[in-house]
């Protein structure tokens, strides 16, 4: 688009010193001219993943540029996530169906990603029934992004079983161009000459294991076996916006069909210091959790007063509550704590018909604690779930959290630190920036939502490992833990700026 107008784009990358916001969006407009507003964000993304590089034979690529694209297909994973928390009644999620989602709503089998994953959280929570539900509010992100990350693995090892002279790379690569729907990904290798070289069951148990997935026979042996139910499910997603009850019911109903598995190995009974943990991770998660609903309230309240508008909350399903004012980057300078929060929650207009109105995904940026909010920076903005719709936020990014920003509003983490980081007066490079927060989203896999998901009946496994663990902390071997590590850096920070600022008190209280 740009490359055709060179001659008004390079007077505007002449220009000396700090570009005007009006000087950096002259580009988009003009690389939206001539398309009338009717460009296909979809089939350009497509266009520019087909100019990566391909090839019939395996090959090994640099695994920066393998990073990259399973990356963009995070990102894209991600949006399916939320497009599926959407289409799931609320009330269905928040009492019941948030733990399916949770524990195995991986995004691979028969059909597209947002299908696959409402499917497979009823059937895990039919066939793998809690020990005691439990009601949320708040989709715990680190749990999302762990299972976000277990489906990106699964999907990849999904494709490479079934076609082993495909690289991880060439996977990933297919997998954006059909949008993770495997009979197209199928179609495309087919095309290309490859061949399935592998059973489908065999592929699914081995998609299942790389995701971690707590029965993979079971799992394979449902997503080979259940299309009617999902195509059932498939035809009402196309008619409606979100599920209603009945729906859910409705398929639940089909589903009885596969038997209730039973628990694997010994149900290991946990030491009263595993206890202790489960339960601390469990009360640290509700007191989290009441503090983003009492924020998010807030800023719907506002939002209310402000433009007339009156939302009713559906879910809340992404968080960073470690936001600070621009120039204020770092534990050192938020010893105190974050002033804001970055969250996006499902919502509905109040007194709109539910089977015909879709949610509306919107993103807040709110205070954390209740002062000054007369001058406060709150927003209530909607955005869209898809990633390439979306703007990028400095602290999101560094913190590998992904929260849907508004493409085109000011928030904080915009455009500050991203100039202070081109400048190179920043503490963060961009290699940095980029590397660190990549790695946590495409890599992340944590014990902590595991804790609060604990069942006893399923969950064997982890109890060995809660007990050893305990046994670590009893013995004080957690001090080399880096979460150990991250609290006594966070002490000294705050220790330090008291410190300083008592200091600066007496030189004052000296002066006068």
């Amino acid at each position: 688009m740009l490359a055709s107008r060179l001659d008004k784009v390079s007077p505007l990358l002449a220009i000396q010193g700090r570009l005007s916001i009006a000087t950096l969006s002259h580009p988009t407009e003009l690389s939206m001219e001539g398309s009338h507003g009717t460009a296909d964000s979809e089939e350009v993304m497509r266009y520019a993943i087909s100019r990566f590089p391909t090839s019939i034979k395996k090959m090994q690529y640099p695994f920066e540029l393998e990073l990259t694209l399973m990356k963009v297909l995070q990102d894209r994973i991600h949006g399916f996530y939320l497009k599926a928390i959407s289409c799931i009644p609320a009330p269905c999620l928040r009492s019941r169906h948030h733990r399916g989602l949770l524990k195995d709503g991986h995004c691979y089998g028969q059909f597209d990603p947002v299908t696959n994953i409402i499917l497979n959280t009823i059937w895990y929570d039919i066939v793998f029934p809690p020990h005691q539900e439990f009601e949320v509010d708040m989709i715990y992100d680190e749990a999302l992004a762990r299972t976000e990350c277990r489906s990106l693995h699964g999907l990849t090892t999904l494709v490479t079983k079934l076609f082993p002279e495909l690289s991880t790379y060439d996977a990933t690569q297919y997998l954006l161009l059909d949008n993770a729907t495997l009979d197209r990904v199928i179609s495309r290798a087919n095309l290309s000459g490859y061949k399935v070289s592998s059973q489908p069951h065999d592929a699914y148990k081995a998609a299942a294991r790389a995701a971690n997935h707590p029965n993979p026979t079971a799992l394979a042996t449902f997503a080979l076996g259940s299309m009617q139910e999902g195509l059932e499910l498939k035809a009402l997603l196309e008619v409606k916006p979100t599920l209603s009850p009945d729906d859910v019911q409705i398929i639940s109903t089909y589903l009885l069909q596969y038997q209730r598995s039973k628990p694997v190995g010994l149900v290991q009974k946990l030491t009263k210091g595993a206890s202790e943990i489960v339960s601390a991770k469990r009360k640290d998660f509700e007191a989290h959790q009441s503090s983003v609903y009492r924020c998010v309230q807030a800023a719907l309240r506002k939002h209310s007063q402000d433009k007339g508008e009156e939302y009713e909350l559906l879910a809340i399903c992404g968080v960073n509550a470690e936001i600070p004012l621009n120039g204020k980057f770092g534990d050192y300078e938020n010893y105190d704590g974050y002033p804001y929060s970055h969250i996006n929650i499902w919502a509905r207009l109040k007194g709109s018909q539910v089977a015909d109105v879709a949610p509306t995904l919107l993103f807040v940026q709110h205070r954390n604690d209740s002062e000054d909010m007369k001058n406060s920076q709150s927003l209530c903005l909607p955005v869209s779930e898809s990633s390439k719709d979306a703007g990028r936020c400095f602290h999101c990014e560094h913190s590998g959290i992904k929260i849907v920003h508004p493409l085109s509003h000011t928030y904080l983490g915009q455009s500050f630190d991203f100039e202070e980081m081109a400048r190179g007066k920043h503490s963060i490079t961009n290699d940095e920036l980029v590397g660190d927060g990549g790695l946590r989203t495409v890599f992340f896999d944590t014990s902590e939502d595991d804790c609060i998901y604990f069942d006893p009946a399923w969950d064997a496994d982890f109890s060995m490992r809660l007990n050893e663990e305990a046994k670590r902390e009893l013995e004080g071997e957690d001090g080399a833990s880096s979460r150990a590590q991250m609290r006594k850096v966070k002490e000294v920070a705050r220790a330090m700026a008291a410190f300083i600022d008592l200091g600066e008190t007496k030189m004052v209280t000296r002066m006068g």
